[in-house]
């Protein structure tokens, strides 16, 4: 029975740090977003990520020619929302938040 009371109070402290993690996380892939700069090169991502509190996806090749793809994710297993980076060659061409 105390085991039971132990797991309880620990979801509940669970369910009322969560959002508040949640929302830390989405903010820090959002600011991270909003810093990549159309044209900067892929090398200045990859190090402006490493500096940063975000989960980078490194670039990965998309079986087209030059053309890349990268991600920054919340850490949050619960969540979907990520940023794009799309590229071509050595710079950044595009980034967008989805949700």
């Amino acid at each position: 029975m105390k085991l039971l009371v132990n797991v309880i109070q620990v979801l509940i402290i669970v369910a009322i740090i969560y959002p508040f993690f949640l929302l830390w996380d989405k903010n820090n892939v959002e600011h991270f977003c909003e810093q990549v700069e159309q044209g900067s090169t892929k090398k200045a991502l990859i190090y402006k990520s490493e500096h940063a509190p975000v989960k980078f996806i490194k670039p990965t090749d998309d079986n087209k020619n030059g053309y890349w793809t990268a991600y920054v994710v919340t850490y949050s297993p619960f969540s979907d929302y990520s940023c794009v980076i799309k590229g071509m060659g050595s710079s950044v061409g595009s980034v967008w938040i989805e949700e």
